[in-house]
């Protein structure tokens, strides 16, 4: 039998000096770990980094070729802003993207590989116990700015940035969720001036109340299991990528499935989880063991862009909540694997989506969980919630560009996103200590928080700034370097934070794609 999946607290720990306090206070944030994040990583690379990757179907992963000198870079701004977490290079990383791009699958596999060793490389140089066998990575620590301070920082994990099918489709749907057949009822069409779907239900479906009758679950259309069955083909490949490789996998923390638009792909997500495992069971004898991880959803607009039926109502936060944690008997599954205790996430959460719609997308996940009797049901510890907003902006699918180019400022955006959780958390948690009938005001409630701990961060359009600036009110009390990391992360790279390499040599080409045993030098 495998070992048990461990959790977030596990990763992470209870330890007091991971519980921040509260803006213009010293109260721990709800009584729970609280761990940073970082920020998004293709935009920083344009706004901040200057490289123009927009057009790439690759996006920040195309610098593990072209400078991963300039990505170690963009990780260790993040290290400076305060992360204690960073993702690698691969939200956008598949073979589907890399075959557009012009790579082979044996080059994609050693590129994709090759992003988590470079993030490792960086955060294990942060520590100053380890020379990195890459010159370009080597070349990033080359200054005398890694302090003595900084190796006294907590040990940084890594994270496995993996986005939903959408994000490799040439018109990035992960805020429309319009996929092609099999994954999705039709491909999306930037010339199409009618409405486009992305449900498999053409009409509402009956109720009882209404029709008198009952609607079995064998009335889902053929095409969402076809669907389903696509959509786990899809995550099941991009894993084994990872998991396939020991030294690759033994450098990962924790694995997040980001940007998650559509109920059936969450469900892909579970099964394709529970098949690894047992892939890995069959090979290991056992002892390979799938790391902690979470999925988090958007809601552009506030809401869930998944459409019950064609033209209907979206998807409600409730019914995500539950399809994520609980063996449901409605699957649209092939098999009941996606629904198996074994593979239930150790978080849930919302990422890319605009501060102003966290408050109640918060609350409703929390009432929810709440509602749950979660270990009962689920066999599992108490997951984590997972926030990570954009930067107050909306993207234009057709032309690529943010409709807003200037995100919001830092410590604006850092206010508004703690005051959204507490707000979230505060509704979402409160319930009468004396029973449903107690009718003190809401203020006067008990506050039982239904999650272990939280990941705060940041997406698109989030800088190291709008990190520096969650850092310093999380971490009021940490001083130098934690304290004033605006002023300091001025001083290194400038006022906008644009990171200016100065290359000895041609370092861009010191990691190159080679058929066979590609990357064997970065092993």
């Amino acid at each position: 039998m495998a070992p048990p999946i461990p959790n977030l607290s596990d990763v992470f720990g209870p330890s007091q000096d991971d519980l921040p306090g509260l803006v213009g206070g010293n109260t721990a944030l709800f009584g729970v770990p609280t761990v940073l994040l970082d920020g998004g990583m293709g935009t920083t690379l344009e706004d901040d980094f200057d490289q123009k990757i927009t057009n790439s179907p690759l996006w920040s992963a195309s610098l593990v070729q072209n400078d991963p000198a300039l990505l170690g870079r963009l990780h260790e701004a993040f290290l400076r802003a305060g992360s204690r977490v960073i993702s690698t290079s691969t939200y956008q990383a598949s073979f589907e993207t890399y075959e557009r791009a012009g790579y082979t699958k044996g080059d994609a596999i050693a590129l994709m590989r090759a992003s988590v060793k470079i993030a490792d490389d960086v955060r294990r140089m942060d520590r100053g116990d380890v020379k990195s066998g890459s010159p370009a990575i080597a070349a990033t620590f080359e200054t005398p700015s890694i302090s003595s301070s900084a190796r006294q920082r907590p040990d940084h994990k890594l994270c496995l940035s993996l986005g939903p099918y959408g994000a490799m489709l040439p018109y990035a749907q992960e805020f429309d969720a319009i996929y092609p057949p099999p994954f999705g009822p039709c491909a999306f069409d930037p010339r199409s001036t009618t409405a486009q779907t992305n449900s498999f239900i053409v009409h509402p479906p009956r109720t009882p109340e209404k029709d008198n009758i009952s609607i079995p679950s064998s009335s889902i259309p053929s095409e969402e299991l076809a669907s389903h069955l696509a959509l786990t083909d899809f995550h099941l490949r991009r894993l084994r990528v990872f998991a396939e490789d020991e030294g690759t996998w033994s450098r990962i923390d924790l694995v997040a499935f980001e940007t998650t638009p559509l109920l059936r792909e969450a469900k892909a997500i579970r099964e394709a989880v529970a098949r690894l495992q047992s892939e890995m069971d069959d090979r290991s004898g056992g002892s390979w063991t799938m790391k902690p991880w979470y999925i988090s959803f958007v809601f552009p607009g506030g809401n869930s862009p998944e459409e019950r039926w064609v033209g209907g109502p979206k998807c409600d936060v409730r019914t995500i909540v539950e399809t994520v944690f609980l063996a449901n008997a409605e699957t649209s599954s092939a098999s009941s694997a996606w629904a198996s205790s074994n593979n239930v996430p150790c978080g849930v959460g919302v990422n890319c989506t605009e501060p102003k719609y966290l408050p109640n997308v918060i609350k409703e996940m929390s009432e929810t969980l709440r509602s749950l009797d979660f270990k009962r049901s689920c066999g599992a510890s108490l997951p984590w919630l997972v926030v990570y907003p954009n930067g107050g902006t909306q993207y234009d699918i057709i032309h690529r560009t943010w409709l807003d180019q200037s995100s919001s400022q830092a410590d604006t955006w850092a206010d508004e996103v703690l005051q959204a959780i507490g707000t979230g958390m505060a509704s979402g948690a409160r319930v009468p200590s004396k029973g449903e009938g107690d009718l003190r005001p809401p203020e006067e409630a008990e506050l039982r928080v239904p999650w272990a701990g939280i990941l705060i961060g940041g997406c698109c359009k989030a800088s190291p700034a709008h990190i520096a600036a969650l850092a310093n009110r999380l971490y009021p009390d940490k001083g130098t370097p934690l304290r004033d990391r605006g002023e300091r992360m001025t001083q290194r790279y400038g006022p906008k934070y644009l990171l200016r390499l100065a290359h000895p040599v041609d370092l861009a080409r010191s990691v190159r794609v080679l058929q066979g045993d590609s990357f064997a030098h970065l092993n």
